[in-house]
């Protein structure tokens, strides 16, 4: 806390988006788990927003691409783990569950897992960006040094 009373946040400076409402927060939030970068970029972060959008969507891509659009799938047992890491990345897995619903596992494929692995992958980065535009929107105070 500073002598007026205000909260800080690292390095000393007043928070530029301490007076965010809850619900601005949480827009951004669901933005980001919508579009990955999204709530960055309503936070004024452009950089961070394209960063995570283009490292995310490529994650997420290559892993359709991979496993031939048949690893976002609720039809068999052994994908629902799966399933719910990829749906981290909300609007990007409801596109591709849509988009890929009608394809089957009829012949083995055999870079699937592999694709599994980077669309989960994908999911979960984006839930550690989700994080990150919480903790951008309401930074933590500092305690000032004795």
């Amino acid at each position: 806390m500073t002598a007026d009373g205000d909260a800080t946040i690292r390095g000393g400076t007043r928070a530029a988006h301490a007076a965010l409402s809850p619900i601005t927060v949480f827009l951004c939030v669901v933005a980001t788990w919508i579009l990955p970068g999204a709530g960055h970029w309503l936070l004024g972060r452009r950089g961070k927003a394209l960063l995570y959008f283009g490292l995310i969507a490529f994650a997420y891509a290559f892993g359709l691409w991979l496993a031939a659009g048949r690893n976002v799938r609720l039809d068999q047992d052994t994908m629902d783990l799966y399933f719910f890491g990829e749906s981290f990345c909300g609007g990007f897995t409801l596109v591709a569950w849509w988009l890929t619903r009608g394809l089957e596992l009829a012949f083995e494929q055999p870079l699937l897992d592999a694709g599994l692995l980077f669309s989960t992958v994908a999911g979960l980065l984006n839930l550690c960006v989700m994080v990150d535009v919480y903790e951008t929107a309401r930074p933590r105070p500092v305690a000032a040094h004795a």
